[in-house]
């Protein structure tokens, strides 16, 4: 407290006001004492000193904001930010005002999404905040542009991504979808517009918070998400049409596009990878492709608990359950929900907690003990989760069976489950599977009040034809059935024969009018066969010998050879996984340690194949190490060694722990037939990559060819006088650290930055940018690269400098001169190689080195503000001080002589000698701009001259005597010029007063009060090059 008012830069003050500030409902003491690290008698007392002031106010739920200025707000905003470390929670307050930028608030959310795994309480207040900063700032920005409702929905999308299990963030986070939808409406942004009602709809799974309908029909309207008119959203596109088509129920669609994901995605996106699996996993199930959808969700359960991730560790296992209750494995499923039962806090984790206690009650239900079920589910409702807790809608088909046969034996309903109200949603919604159930479930409901036998048939055609296009065979069979019963009471046998055909062929079995329908349910949950559940629903393994081989022939064939040797193998292995009915499989070859490595894997993760689980795995596998080696079986799986021959062997391996793929039923010659075949391929991928590596090397030594026969103005650095520093440049080309090249105008530091490039062990190119040449709206443009409609103008994508220099090295000439608020994005660039471009919505990757350069004394412009510290810091790891020629004079001569023959045989002139005189002349004049004068002065000796012997004047051309030359305080004229040379003049005088710079303090723009435009306009008509 200082002079009767609060002190700003007290950090613990000022986080207590932003946090009270930030919140949408009042804070306790406890939670202000876990967001600030300090003891609840210190908050206390802290809190009545703000509420002295009026900054604070006590309410019986907590305590509330008061009336605090703008300006102070803004200062302790600054405060949190500058004396609170990145690592802590209170440090990201500062950056969530309301006039904070989207760009502020993405830090908070980036931060959020490395915390939320440990579900600390005020990493989810964090998140409240920001979810209360995107409402506010999607209500007030109404008719933001495209590029900002770009960003705006993205950070939306993200921050609903990762409230999934949190069931209070999760009710705040789904209003934000209207919210974002109304805004990329508004400013015509089709690709976000789409993207936020598809993940809208999917999060329905999630809450049962009623969306709006006119995002419900643009979902339904929508048909195939399209391109979007967008080559960086391509990546991202497979997860949101997986999503799409799951929501829809639309089940094989689902498994296309997840085949089309990538490996890994970044942090933005990463959850939406997570639930594509998801949805995978449960729509292979439905499909009856048991190896897949097991396959994905261990993997995806063992990855996580690995992690220590273990909300979702708990959601797979979740999944998992729900599996073996559908296959009839009861013993399984138990141990699962049971685990999760015990384990599970209802009211933090409402969508895991909710679901369980469900699938006991399934449990109970497939198990014949239907008031076990409703004494579980009517528990539930009274005390399971608070009474304004949102009810968690229905995932599968089974829930609503259970809830009609408690029904049907006369049960009391169960107020959170009243089945009129949950058939009437599901028949509106969108996914055709529920849909379809939610129909089947109406009709027989009518069917058991006596109702028409026509409205019962039409209602059950319906269910099928909504049930046709989803692939799910079991709940095909149940509508089929359904309808033959009703068929043969009207007596129209035929029909009601076809239908049986079709029941039969779904479920693999066949039944009459005298099975009931409860009767059917439980028979189709009978898939396990012993302690193994077949690969495939049918359980079939009759098929030809050869079939196996002749699959994996025809999917090598369909598929286009991949660009990229890691796509291929990661494609073979996803082959030989799917076709050989495997849950998981990869592809090991022994290193230069003559250790197994593996180059590809399906549904086994780094994190899996180094965990201790997996040891004895790969001790099994090393044991096939000589070679010719036959397959082999074990309880490890399958290995196929492949000859591959000059690379060695390599090791194929699949394996499975719930199911009973094909794989395990083939003979050993099957088994060689399809090393060699899978040998053939890795063979083949490895010559196609070698064959463009050759390629792709001649198209870089024809590239560099051009480049060295072009005139880069590159000055020898050769000569005693840089002897130390070349030596240092040898040790430092062959790191990746950032280098900081000091020195005055002229001295090469472009050609010391050369220099170090070519030493380097990069393929890429060299990307000079001087940010001096470059206006500042253009900046970012520019470096980052825009998408095409990104502004005005901008009428086809362009690379910036950053995704130019991938693997190669980016040179930024007189980085000093960069203007501030595009040094802050520099830095988060150079911390993480990361950026999107302007208008862009993904990430892009550039493994660039960065080699900068200055003539300006970058620690005293960090004193007078002018120069960010920690980018100082970021690029300076290396400095090297290129000295002026005048410290050199030793390589005066030797320099003169390479520029002479250089020039000479530029313009074809006969080579000339220097004489005693004019060698004296030269080391003794102080070349004050450095080597691109002595360069300047050589060209124009070598051009002008027309005698036998180079005749180079006393003082060097254009130069005036001391007598003549202006001093740096006036601007002499000694002759009477023509206008435009006087102006010529005068601009070169201020370009040497300014040293070169544009703008700034003593920038040529600032020295002669012109428009930036107008100056570049001059320079460009006297032919006044920058540096």
């Amino acid at each position: 407290m200082y002079a009767g008012t609060v002190s700003p830069s007290d950090p613990i003050l000022a986080a207590l006001t932003l946090s009270l500030h930030l919140s949408a409902t009042p804070l306790s003491e406890r939670h202000l004492s876990l967001i600030t690290g300090q003891p609840e008698e210190n908050i206390r007392q802290l809190l009545l000193d703000l509420e002295g002031f009026g900054f604070a106010a006590r309410t019986e739920a907590g305590w509330t904001c008061g009336t605090v200025p703008p300006s102070l707000l803004s200062a302790m905003a600054a405060t949190v930010r500058a004396k609170i470390p990145e690592s802590r929670m209170p440090h990201y307050l500062g950056f969530l005002l309301p006039d904070a930028p989207l760009e502020e608030c993405e830090l908070v959310v980036r931060y959020l999404d490395e915390e939320l795994n440990q579900q600390a309480p005020e990493t989810l207040l964090c998140l409240e905040f920001v979810i209360r900063y995107l409402r506010d700032w999607g209500e007030t920005h109404a008719n933001a542009a495209f590029q900002k409702s770009s960003q705006y929905a993205e950070l939306v999308l993200i921050v609903q991504s990762q409230c999934l299990f949190l069931n209070d963030q999760m009710q705040m986070a789904v209003k934000l979808t209207p919210i974002a939808y109304a805004l990329t409406q508004q400013s015509g942004n089709e690709r976000f517009r789409t993207l936020v009602a598809i993940f809208g709809c999917y999060l329905k799974v999630f809450s049962d918070e009623p969306l709006p309908q006119d995002i419900s029909r643009y979902v339904e309207r929508l048909g195939e998400l399209p391109d979007l008119g967008d080559k960086e959203m391509q990546d991202c596109l497979p997860l949101f049409r997986g999503i799409l088509h799951y929501v829809r129920g639309e089940y094989p669609h689902v498994l296309k596009y997840y085949e089309q994901k990538l490996e890994v995605y970044g942090w933005k996106y990463r959850r939406f990878a997570m639930l594509l699996a998801s949805c995978a996993s449960q729509s292979a199930f439905y499909l009856r492709q048991y190896h897949l959808s097991l396959g994905i969700n261990e993997s995806s359960r063992r990855t996580a608990a690995l992690a220590g991730d273990r909300m979702l560790s708990m959601f797979w296992m979740l999944h998992l359950a729900f599996a073996m209750l559908r296959v009839g494995d009861m013993d399984a499923a138990l141990l699962n929900l049971d685990c999760l039962f015990m384990a599970f806090d209802a009211r933090q984790y409402n969508k895991t907690a909710v679901s369980t206690v469900r699938g006991i009650a399934l449990y109970h239900y497939l198990n014949g003990r239907l008031r076990s079920a409703h004494a579980l589910l009517t528990g539930q409702a009274a005390r399971g989760v608070s009474p304004n807790a949102p009810h968690v809608p229905f995932e599968d088909p089974l829930n609503l069976d259970m809830l009609y046969a408690l029904e049907q034996a006369g049960f009391p309903p169960i107020s959170r489950y009243p089945l009129d109200l949950i058939v009437k949603k599901l028949k509106e919604g969108a996914n055709r599977q529920l849909r379809g159930a939610a129909l089947r479930i109406e009709a027989l409901r009518l069917r058991d009040r006596g109702g028409d036998p026509e409205r019962e048939q039409t209602l059950l055609r319906e269910s099928l034809d909504c049930i046709s296009g989803t692939g799910d065979r079991r709940e095909e069979a149940l509508s089929a059935n359904e309808l033959a019963n009703v068929l043969e009471r009207i007596g129209d046998a035929a029909s009601a024969a076809a239908l049986r055909d079709q029941a039969e062929a779904c479920a693999g079995f066949r039944v009459d009018r005298s099975v009931s329908y409860q009767q059917m349910v439980l028979l189709l949950t009978r898939h396990s066969q012993g302690n193994r559940l077949p690969a495939l629903g049918d359980g079939h393994y009759d098929c030809p010998q050869d079939s196996c081989v002749e699959r994996c022939h025809r999917a090598f064939n369909v598929f286009s050879n991949e660009t990229c040797l890691t796509s291929a193998l990661h494609r073979l292995v996803a082959i030989a996984q799917k076709e050989l009915k495997s849950e998981r499989g990869a592809l090991f070859r022994r290193d230069e340690d003559n250790r197994l490595a593996c180059v590809a894997a399906v549904n086994l993760t780094d994190m899996e194949l180094k965990s201790e689980q997996m040891r004895p795995c790969l001790e099994w596998l090393d044991g096939f190490s000589d070679r010719p080696a036959a397959p082999g079986r074990g309880e490890q799986g399958l290995c196929l060694p492949l000859d591959i021959g000059e690379s060695g062997l390599w090791l194929l391996y699949l394996d499975s722990t719930f199911t009973d793929g094909s794989f395990a039923h083939l003979h050993q010659p099957e088994l060689h037939t399809l090393s060699y075949l899978f040998a053939s391929e890795v063979r083949s991928a490895l010559r196609l990559k070698k064959v463009r590596d050759e390629e792709s090397r001649h198209q870089k030594e024809r590239f560099q060819s051009v480049v060295l026969q072009e005139d880069r103005n590159i000055a020898p650095l050769f000569g005693t006088g840089l002897g130390e520093l070349l030596e240092q440049v040898r040790h430092v080309s062959v790191t990746d650290a950032p280098v900081l090249i000091l020195g005055e105008t002229g001295v090469g530091k472009e050609v010391m930055a050369r220099q170090i490039h070519l030493m380097s062990r990069r393929s890429g190119p060299f990307i000079a940018v001087h940010p001096a040449s470059t206006p500042e709206h253009l900046f970012e443009s520019e470096f980052f690269g825009h998408e095409r409609g990104a502004f005005t103008g901008a009428i086809k994508q362009k690379l910036g400098f950053f995704e130019m220099a991938d693997e190669g090295t980016l040179f930024i000439d007189e980085v000093g001169d960069i203007p501030p608020a595009i040094q802050t994005k520099l830095l988060r660039v150079l911390q993480e190689q990361r950026f999107i471009r302007v208008g862009g919505t993904r990430e892009i990757y550039s493994s660039f080195r960065l080699i900068t350069a200055t003539n300006k004394n970058l620690w005293q412009e960090v004193q007078e503000g002018r120069f960010r510290e920690d980018l100082l810091y970021r690029i300076s790891v290396v400095p090297l001080m290129l000295p002026p020629l005048r410290e050199r004079r030793q390589d005066i001569i030797p320099l003169v002589q390479n520029f002479m023959e250089h020039f000479c045989r530029r313009y074809n002139q006969l080579p000339f000698a220097l004489n005693q005189e004019e060698t004296a002349v030269l080391r003794s004049y102080d070349w004050p701009g450095n080597i691109r004068e002595l360069k300047n002065v050589i060209e124009r000796a070598v051009i002008l001259n027309r005698l036998p012997a180079l005749n180079v004047p006393h003082s060097p051309p254009n130069r005036k005597t001391s007598e003549e030359t202006p001093s740096r305080h006036g601007f002499v004229v000694n002759d009477i010029p023509t206008l435009d040379e006087l102006e010529r003049r005068y601009l070169e005088y201020i370009f040497n007063i300014a040293s070169g710079c544009v703008y700034g303090e003593k920038g040529m723009t600032e020295l002669l009060n012109l428009k930036r435009s107008t100056l570049y306009t001059k320079l460009k008509k006297h032919g006044i090059m920058l540096r």
